[in-house]
C-alpha cells in the first residue's frame, strides 16, 4: 500500500515540471480523487524544498500504517484473558491410623454369670439338624439395658447380639450351617457392655460360659475343657465407626503376660500397617479407620522352656510357641464403608 501511494504522489510532480519548462501558464494538474487527497500536500511542496516534501511524505505513511493498524485490530480476535482461574481446593489431609491401646472399663459391681442350658455339652449332632440346634442361655447379675447385652460366638466367627436372655436362637441364625462341617465345634455366651467391651474375670469369677459340640460323630478334639482357648469376634463389614474400631479378645484357661501366656494381634488395611505382642490383657481399637478392606489375625502364644546344647554348655531358654488347638489363632477380613 505504501509503494501504490508513493507511485500516485510523485506522478503531478511530472506533469509540473514539464508544463514549467514548455512556458504554460495554465495549471495541468487534474483534479485529485478522494482517496489520494493527501498527495496534494506533496504536490504543493516544491521541488526546492526537499525537507518539507520528505516530512509530508512521512506524516503520509504514518497515516497510512495507523489505517494498516485499525484494520489489522478489527481482524484480530480479543485477547486472552490474562487471569489465572482459581485453583481447586485442596482435599483436607486425612489423620493418621493408628491402632492403640485403650483403658479397659472398669469391672461391674457384681460379677455376671452365664450359662449355655443348649446344645447340651459335647453332643452330637446330624449334619440335617444342625441348622435347627436350639442355642439357649441363662444370665444372672448382669441387667440387658442400656446397652448391655450377651455376645453369642461360634467357632470364633462373628458374633451375634442378645438382648434377650429368654430367646432361643437356632444355630442357623447365628452362623451359616454349611460352614460346621463334621467334628468339634463351640459356642461362646460373652457378657458385653454397650461399647462392644466384654466383661472380663474378677479372681476366680469367670462370667463366661463355653459348650463344645461335634457334628455327624465325635472326632479328636481340638480343645478339651480346662485347656486355653482364645474367644474372638472378628468385626463385621459395615460403616466406620465413629469412635474407633474396638478389637477385643476373650482368653479362657490362661494368664495373660509376659513370659506366660501373650496375643499377637495384627491390623492392616487403608492407612494401617500394625502388628502388637499384647502382654496385658487390654481391648485395642483402630482408630480414625478409613472406608476399604481390612485384615485382622489374633493369635494366643506360650511361653515354653527350651533346651539348647553346644559342645561345652547346656542352656535353657525361654520361648513362645503359637497355643495348640485350631482357634488359638483367628484370621478374618471386613470391609469399612463411609459412614
Amino acid at each position: 500500500m505504501h509503494g501504490a501511494m508513493k507511485l500516485l504522489a510523485f506522478a503531478p510532480i511530472a506533469l509540473l515540471a514539464g508544463a514549467a519548462a514548455c512556458g504554460g501558464g495554465g495549471s495541468l494538474e487534474p483534479a485529485a480523487p478522494p482517496s489520494v487527497a493527501s498527495s496534494r500536500a506533496v504536490a504543493d511542496a516544491s521541488e526546492s524544498d526537499p525537507e518539507r516534501r520528505r516530512a509530508v511524505a512521512s506524516r503520509n505513511d504514518e497515516d497510512d500504517g495507523e489505517a494498516q493498524k485499525k484494520e489489522t485490530r478489527k481482524d484480530d480476535p480479543a485477547p486472552a484473558s490474562s487471569v489465572s482461574p482459581s485453583p481447586a481446593p485442596s482435599a483436607p489431609e486425612l489423620p493418621e491410623v493408628v491402632f492403640e491401646e485403650i483403658e479397659p472399663s472398669p469391672a461391674p459391681a457384681r460379677i455376671p454369670t452365664v450359662s449355655i442350658t443348649s446344645p447340651a455339652r459335647n453332643s452330637v449332632i446330624r449334619s440335617a439338624k444342625v441348622a435347627d440346634t436350639i442355642v439357649k442361655i441363662d444370665v444372672k447379675d448382669w441387667e440387658l439395658a442400656g446397652g448391655n447385652h450377651i455376645q453369642l460366638v461360634v467357632d470364633n466367627r462373628p458374633g451375634v447380639r442378645v438382648e434377650d436372655s429368654r430367646r432361643a436362637f437356632k444355630l442357623g441364625e447365628l452362623v451359616d450351617a454349611k460352614e460346621l462341617g463334621p467334628g468339634q465345634h463351640f459356642v461362646a455366651a460373652i457378657p458385653t457392655r454397650g461399647n462392644g467391651e466384654s466383661v472380663k474375670p474378677v479372681g476366680k469369677k469367670v462370667p463366661v460360659a463355653v459348650v463344645s459340640f461335634f457334628v455327624e460323630k465325635k472326632t479328636p478334639q481340638h480343645w478339651k475343657e480346662g485347656s486355653p482357648l482364645l474367644v474372638f469376634s472378628p468385626p463385621r463389614s459395615g460403616p466406620v465407626p465413629r469412635d474407633g474400631l474396638l478389637v477385643d479378645f476373650y482368653v479362657l484357661n490362661a494368664r495373660v503376660e509376659r513370659g506366660r501366656f501373650v496375643i499377637h494381634a495384627s491390623v492392616s488395611g487403608p492407612g494401617l500397617r500394625a502388628g502388637e505382642s499384647l502382654s496385658e490383657w487390654k481391648p485395642w481399637k483402630v482408630k480414625n479407620a478409613r472406608p476399604g478392606l481390612y485384615a485382622i489375625q489374633v493369635g494366643a502364644f506360650q511361653f515354653e522352656a527350651a533346651e539348647f546344647d553346644s559342645s561345652s554348655t547346656t542352656a535353657i531358654a525361654t520361648v513362645s510357641k503359637p497355643a495348640a488347638g485350631r482357634w488359638n489363632s483367628v484370621t478374618a477380613e471386613f470391609s469399612l464403608t463411609t459412614p
